[in-house]
Parts: structure tokens; sequence; C-alpha cells
């Protein structure tokens, strides 16, 4: 039997390659579940909500590897930090729906790591585009899920519609199963 050698080069660089999400809240690495003490932040006295979710993220990109015409990220990171500081309750208004309603903010985090994960995992770049092409397709992805939270939001009303809200609860349920 004859294999490929051009499909036995990427078997190995596979193995070699190194795509990881972290995620990190409070400092600690953590499986991104909140709880009412993760909020840290000063509530704003001018927002009419009663809580706030605030996060950032960051990527970074290792080894570029030759294989064939193409070239392709061996190693990516992406980190998830939920900013604590950032990140508010009103005090006596911290209710279990209001927490999930914001840990739903946070997972479509998660989820925009996930996908940016496996969007650059399986992607082929040129010597031509390396430079900017997985730049580009990283703020897409940001993109679509920073809308997906305005969405969110519209539709649950900030959690105050129990039927939209539970269908979204679904929804995250769906995709981070080991979160609930």
């Amino acid at each position: 039997m004859k294999l490929n050698t051009g499909f036995l080069i990427i078997i190995l660089l596979l193995g070699y390659s190194s795509v990881a999400q972290k995620i990190i809240v409070s400092g600690q690495e953590s499986s991104g579940k909140l709880k009412w003490a993760d909020f840290r932040g000063t509530p704003d006295p001018q927002s009419n909500f009663y809580a706030s979710t605030a996060y950032n993220f960051s990527y970074s990109f290792g080894k570029i590897l030759p294989v064939g015409d193409s070239l392709i990220i061996s190693d990516f990171e992406f980190v998830l930090e939920f900013d604590e500081f950032k990140s508010w309750v009103v005090k006596r208004k911290e209710t279990d729906e209001l927490l999930a309603h914001e840990q739903g903010h946070f997972n479509l985090g998660i989820l925009n790591g996930r996908e940016a994960i496996n969007l650059i995992k399986g992607a082929k770049f040129t010597k031509e585009n390396i430079r900017t092409r997985p730049g580009e397709l990283l703020q897409d992805i940001s993109k679509k899920y920073s809308d997906m939270s305005v969405l969110y939001d519209a539709e649950t009303k900030h959690s105050m519609d129990k039927e939209q809200q539970g269908k979204w609860n679904g929804f995250f349920k769906e995709q981070l199963p080991t979160l609930y």
C-alpha cells in the first residue's frame, strides 16, 4: 500500500500542532462558569440594567508551516478573559435568572473562541495572505458574535422575556454542555 507523502506530512504536522482555548475568570483558568462573586466592578449609575458582563480576548500564532503550496498555522491559542472589574451587578438584584442571562453573554465569548480555533485549525493560507488573512477571518468571527450578543439582548429584552431567555439557555446548553 502506497501512502501519499503530502497526506502523511499533514498528519504528522497536525500531531505536533497545538490549538487551545484558555478561559480565565477571576485570574484563574476556568471552565467559564460565572458566579456573582466574579462581578467586582462598580455599577454604572447611568445604566437602566441590573448587571453588565465584560470580557476581553486575545490570540496568538505560533509556527507557520509549509504544506505543499499552502501554509498552515500549527500553534494557535485563543484566550478569553472575564473582565471582573468592568463586569458589575447592582446589589440585591443578584438573581439566578439574571446570572444565567449574563452567563449567556460570556458563553458567546466562549463560542467565539471555539469557532476561531476550528477555523484556524482547518485553514490553509498562502505566502501572499498569511500576514493579513488570519486576522481578517478572526475579525469576522468576532463581529459575528458581537452582533449575536446584540440580538441576544434584543430577543430576551435583557432577560425580561422568559420564553426567549429559555430558548437561548437551551441553545447554550446544547453548545456548551460541560457548563450545564
